[in-house]
């Protein structure tokens, strides 16, 4: 946030510092990196060696689940044998492109010696670089129905020259209140979202999606449910 006076911390599990643990910052955007600077907490004058490494992600993804989030992430910098105990860390990341930049810190040597007030903490992530010349989006929209629940129904996109519908390039279960994200993001072009027909329940419902230069957060369907007759030939189709 530019201040160096507020910090991130870890957390502590049955009173000892929880090592490893990361921090991750979306980025906004996909950027051609140069350097990421860190400023880590130090209780003192050069009080800590923390060990950690530099992570980088180049496609949008759910935070819902943590651990999947987390494992996507590629090392771009290796620090975890740091012996210097400054605890201000410049690294060229020039050839990187990434939305999201993860600092995983894997230890300390003050907590490593038995100090268990060493918890990994950090003032500021600073990355700079250029925007990437990156033209990938993200397709989302809200089901709504009549007369049939939506929550948990699964939406999928796919190519529009899929015209059997055979290849998902992704699918997104829908939430409560009908909304649904696809991921990760999209190139340029045409698509359908669609929800398959459960026979004696409701039919197939489609969209039309384009993807064109932002992301796209109309792509809307509407479920109906079947009546008897539509059921029955439903079943026996």
């Amino acid at each position: 946030d530019g201040d160096l006076d507020t910090r991130w911390a870890g957390a502590y599990i049955n009173n000892i510092p929880k090592y490893p643990n990361w921090i991750a910052i979306d980025l906004g955007a996909y950027y051609d990196l140069e350097q990421v600077e860190l400023y880590f907490f130090q209780y003192g004058l050069n009080s800590r060696a923390y060990k950690y490494e530099v992570m980088t992600l180049d496609e949008r993804m759910p935070v819902d689940d943590l651990e999947a989030f987390a494992a996507a992430f590629t090392q771009v910098y290796d620090n975890r044998a740091n012996t210097d105990r400054s605890g201000h860390y410049k690294h060229n990341l020039t050839g990187t492109t990434a939305r999201y930049i993860m600092v995983n810190v894997t230890s300390s040597d003050a907590f490593e010696s038995g100090n268990n007030y060493a918890l990994p903490s950090i003032y500021e992530i600073m990355a700079t670089g250029e925007l990437a010349d990156v033209q990938k989006y993200l397709v989302a929209g809200k089901v709504s129905s009549e007369g049939i629940p939506v929550e948990g129904l699964t939406v999928g996109l796919y190519a529009a020259s899929d015209a059997g519908f055979e290849n998902a390039l992704a699918t997104a279960t829908v939430a409560a209140d009908g909304g649904y994200t696809l991921y990760p993001d999209f190139a340029p072009g045409s698509y359908v979202a669609r929800i398959a027909a459960a026979p004696g329940s409701y039919g197939e419902a489609t969209a039309d999606v384009t993807v064109t230069n932002a992301d796209v957060a109309n792509a809307n369907l509407t479920v109906y449910a079947m009546d008897g007759k539509a059921a029955l030939r439903a079943l026996y189709d």
